[in-house]
């Protein structure tokens, strides 16, 4: 039975497991995560558990350059399909960013099933404004934070940009490895526990949303994923061009899907987000 874009159950099972690539095997990469965010937290300057929120799950941690007030800010949506990681393990660009003087906010949200994406987006919203409301006291630069996603954090972060402006002016967005229309995943495993019907799919969706981002916007995914996450992100990027928004997308060689979080090149283009902004405001 075909059930969307030509792909029957099990194609599109196998198009949205981003481990397909790597023989099914993830482990290593988690514990890759799980191991460089301890040495940021042992080697760099951190809040932890700093609440946006009133829920438990509502926490972000924040690191920062050693000196500096007024200092740029990277927010990061962590992935995991929506019910998987959490902040812990998602400060991998903590010790590449802080060395080039820019702080990390790495957001926490509640998991599905106890939260409905709808709430995710919310709450990544509220965490957006809370650092925005707090700036002075973090020694953050309300006037120059950048945000970046990946992969079910990419969705998260895209939604903050549609239909409405972000909560907080933006120097850039970054989504990696993303995706941007919900309802193959409907017809997936990946379902189960996030219960999406047909009309969720249609308001949770960026790709079909009007779009009104007012920064540069970076699309990468990996060489080493599947034809439906290069599809995903092509097609959001045409999207975006389509409304004359300033967006570059990227393959990257030989990275996959888990990988290409961990990538320098990740660094230098959310430093770049910063340096243009610093060239654009002049001496």
């Amino acid at each position: 039975t075909i059930l969307y874009r030509g792909f029957s159950a099990s194609d599109l099972e196998r198009e949205y497991s981003p481990s397909s690539c790597l023989g099914g095997e993830i482990s290593a990469f988690i514990e890759d995560y799980t191991s460089q965010s301890a040495a940021a937290r042992r080697d760099c300057t951190v809040k932890e558990d700093l609440a946006y929120g009133g829920k438990p799950g509502q926490v972000l941690d924040l690191f920062l350059p050693e000196t500096g007030d007024a200092l740029p800010l990277h927010v990061f949506v962590h992935g995991g399909y929506w019910q998987e990681l959490d902040h812990k393990s998602s400060a991998v660009m903590a010790k590449g960013l802080v060395s080039r003087g820019i702080a990390l906010a790495v957001i926490n949200y509640t998991l599905a099933p106890v939260a409905a994406i709808a709430d995710m987006v919310e709450e990544c919203r509220n965490a957006l404004l809370w650092l925005q409301d707090h700036a002075r006291e973090l020694r953050i630069d309300a006037s120059s934070i950048s945000l970046s996603g990946h992969s079910a954090g990419a969705h998260l972060a895209a939604m903050l940009m549609s239909p409405g402006p972000s909560p907080v002016p933006l120097t850039g967005l970054l989504l990696i490895s993303g995706i941007f229309e919900l309802e193959p995943l409907r017809h997936t495993s990946i379902n189960e526990p996030l219960g999406l019907t047909p009309e969720m799919c249609r308001r949770l969706s960026p790709q079909l949303l009007a779009q009104t981002i007012d920064v540069p916007v970076q699309l990468i995914v990996g060489a080493v994923e599947t034809a439906e996450f290069k599809r995903q992100s092509e097609a959001f990027t045409q999207h975006l061009q389509r409304q004359h928004i300033q967006v570059q997308s990227h393959i990257l060689p030989g990275l996959n899907h888990f990988d290409i979080i961990c990538h320098t090149q990740l660094i230098d283009m959310i430093s770049n987000f910063h340096a243009n902004e610093k060239d654009a405001a002049g001496p």
